[in-house]
C-alpha cells in the first residue's frame, strides 16, 4: 500500500497529484486495480457481517447486537446492512458505541460521529435506496 495515499493527511488533491505523476497506479496499489479492489471490498464486507452476526472471533458483537437491537432475536437483513454499511468506513468500534448508547435508534444519532456523521448518513441513505431499488420495493422513510 502506498503511504502517500493512505496516511491520515492524504487529501483528494494529493491523491490526484500522485496519480497524475504516475507514482501510484493499479500496478503498485491494489485499490486502483478494479479486480483487486472489488475483492478487497467484498472481503471487508463479509468480515464486518461476521463481526455483527456471530461471536466466532474474539470481540464478535453477535450476542450484543441481537440483544441491543432486537431483544435477543436474530438481526433482520436491514439491521445487518445498516451496521455493515456504516462500519465500512466509520469503523465497528464507533458504531458499537452508538448501538450501546442508543439501541435500535442508533442510526438516528450518526451526527455524534462529528464530521464523519454526514458521510455515514450519505452512505447509509444511498445503500438503503440502492437496496430497495434492487429489490423492487419502496425505500423506508427516514
Amino acid at each position: 500500500r502506498a503511504p502517500l495515499i493512505h496516511d491520515s493527511a492524504a487529501t483528494a488533491a494529493r491523491v490526484d497529484s500522485v496519480l497524475r505523476a504516475g507514482g501510484v497506479s493499479a500496478r503498485n496499489e491494489y485499490l486502483f486495480d478494479p479486480d483487486r479492489a472489488a475483492r478487497a471490498a467484498a472481503f471487508w464486507v463479509r468480515l464486518l457481517e461476521n463481526k455483527w452476526s456471530t461471536d466466532f472471533w474474539p470481540g464478535g458483537y453477535g450476542h450484543f447486537a441481537r440483544k441491543a437491537l432486537n431483544g435477543g432475536n436474530p438481526l433482520t437483513e436491514s439491521q445487518l446492512i445498516d451496521l455493515v454499511t456504516v462500519c465500512y468506513n466509520r469503523g465497528y468500534i464507533r458504531v458499537h458505541d452508538l448501538v450501546a448508547k442508543h439501541g435500535a435508534a442508533w442510526t438516528e444519532h450518526l451526527d455524534e460521529l462529528g464530521a464523519d456523521g454526514a458521510e455515514a448518513r450519505d452512505y447509509l441513505d444511498r445503500v438503503r435506496a440502492y437496496t430497495a431499488l434492487f429489490e423492487g420495493v419502496t425505500p423506508p422513510a427516514r
